[in-house]
């Protein structure tokens, strides 16, 4: 039986979208908190830690999320690259987005390691 709107064609919103896309806009949500976030960074550096090569993160940061990041796209309006500030012009790709990223500090130098959800398999 659908319960959704008819402009939805009965749907509900839950049974049409990405559901990677709400996870992270719920992670989003949530990692505001600076708690959450520095639950986050800790689990991050706890699942690492078995890798040798793996750098562990500052849990203190300064840190920043980001959802639904269009990378290339913002970066290139705001900064520019190579003298341009069109995408267009540039070999980034328009469309690559991120559905959440954690931009901070690794080793001094900012870094921005980049986390991509899924649901199930692709």
């Amino acid at each position: 039986m659908k319960h959704g709107p008819s402009y939805l064609q009965g749907h509900r919103w839950l049974d049409i979208t990405r559901d990677e896309r709400f996870f992270c806009a719920e992670l989003y949500q949530a990692l505001k908190e600076p708690q959450n976030l520095k639950a986050l960074i800790q689990r991050i550096n706890s699942a690492m830690h078995s890798n040798p090569r793996a750098i562990q993160l500052d849990e203190h940061g300064p840190w920043e999320v980001g959802f639904e990041v269009a990378f290339y796209r913002d970066m290139v309006n705001a900064l520019g690259y190579e003298g341009t500030h069109a995408i267009g012009s540039t070999q980034f790709s328009r469309k690559r987005t991120f559905d959440l990223c954690l931009y901070g500090r690794i080793g001094g130098q900012v870094q921005f390691p980049i986390a991509e959800a899924w649901v199930g398999d692709r």
